[in-house]
């Protein structure tokens, strides 16, 4: 069984699906990164894969991730 990670401990990988956990509400969400302004400042979101039609990011603050189970056997 998956345990709860702590965002202080560890981050997942890029681009990776995980299950996130901000303190009210579970889904499935990734990590990315964009560069701001002209000093390419490097910005982490989460980003939830529910609303993939949209570019917007999660603001909110995630404190705990879990890898996603693995697909079941057919």
């Amino acid at each position: 069984m998956n345990e709860w990670i702590s965002v202080k401990d560890s981050l997942p990988e890029y681009d990776v699906h995980v299950l996130a956990w901000d303190g009210d509400d579970q889904f499935v969400a990734y990590r990315y990164f964009i560069e701001e302004g002209r000093a390419k400042r490097v910005v982490e979101y989460f980003k939830s894969v529910i609303c993939t039609c949209c570019d917007d990011r999660y603001d909110g603050d995630i404190i705990h991730w879990m890898p996603l189970p693995e697909n079941p056997d057919e």
